[in-house]
């Protein structure tokens, strides 16, 4: 990653500033930065890598560069962190790479998680009452009541089983009341989703703010006006927590939901086409 005209000045005025007022204890770097150590362009480096102090802009005009650029394309905390030890340098440097990539809301709202699902398997009551009970002989009486309590231990075992698969792929999760989460959509496969394409297609929307909790793995969200013909209660798999500023929000006038959070774009205009040539015949595509 280069660095520019302006992004140096913002630096050298940062590193001047720190000097000037011997702020290193601050900046955790006090007999880490030799004054000695300046590259061409007057900057205090270390080990030829450039320190960044955090006051001032340029900490953060590093990571919005590094991250947000046209050429970047919202790459992961651990490339971002690759590419940018080559050329700078600061204290928990990876720690702070890593924060700022989890609040980005663009790679919330694209990037699918690598992680197992929310919410362990919560199987359904066995009945223990079948139905009404009529008068018969007491023998069989016992024989069914035999029958009714050996169907239950085979359906607690079922269960037991199944749940017991189903749960080494899930890991339990909690949000608390106020907590805000991105709400997942299901994006139609071989549609254009909101002007991208591909894994560019939005997965998540929101964010929304928790309101309650309803039963163990589901959560009631405060919807905006455009959801509010979707029921406003989730399974927790359907939620994400999100971690960005409170004033971030992806907008929905562009959004298209139906009733079963699937999201939808129609055609404007065909900008290209392929003709592909079979033996007999051209297909337009």
């Amino acid at each position: 990653m280069g660095v520019t005209s302006t992004l140096s000045e913002t630096i050298r005025d940062a590193q001047t500033a720190i000097i000037e007022s011997n702020r290193f204890r601050e900046e955790g770097v006090k007999g880490q930065v030799d004054l000695r150590e300046k590259d061409s362009r007057e900057l205090m480096t270390r080990y030829g890598r450039i320190w960044v102090p955090s006051a001032g802009e340029g900490r953060k005009e590093v990571l919005e560069t590094a991250h947000k650029s046209k050429y970047s394309i919202h790459s992961g905390s651990t490339k971002m962190y690759r590419d940018l030890k080559r050329d700078y340098w600061w204290p928990g440097m990876k720690r702070e790479i890593e924060r700022y990539v989890q609040n980005c809301l663009t790679c919330l709202q694209v990037k699918v998680e690598h992680q197992m699902s929310y919410g362990k398997l919560q199987p359904l009551e066995i009945p223990t009452e079948v139905g009404q009970r009529e008068v018969g002989s007491t023998d069989i009486i016992l024989r069914t009541t035999d029958k009714i309590e050996q169907i239950q231990e085979w359906l607690q075992i079922t269960q037991d089983r199944k749940k017991s698969y189903a749960d080494n792929r899930r890991r339990a999760i909690q949000f608390q009341v106020g907590d805000r989460v991105l709400l997942k959509v299901s994006p139609w496969k071989g549609v254009i989703r909101f002007r991208k394409r591909g894994k560019l297609g939005p997965r998540y929307i929101g964010p929304f703010k928790i309101v309650a909790r309803v039963g163990k793995v589901a959560y009631k969200l405060s919807l905006s006006e455009e959801l509010s013909a979707i029921h406003d209660t989730f399974h927790v798999s359907q939620l994400r927590k999100c971690l960005v500023d409170e004033n971030a929000f992806i907008p929905l006038p562009d959004i298209i939901v139906d009733d079963k959070l699937r999201c939808i774009e129609e055609l404007v205009r065909v900008l290209d086409q392929k003709v592909k040539q079979l033996r007999n015949k051209e297909i337009t595509l």
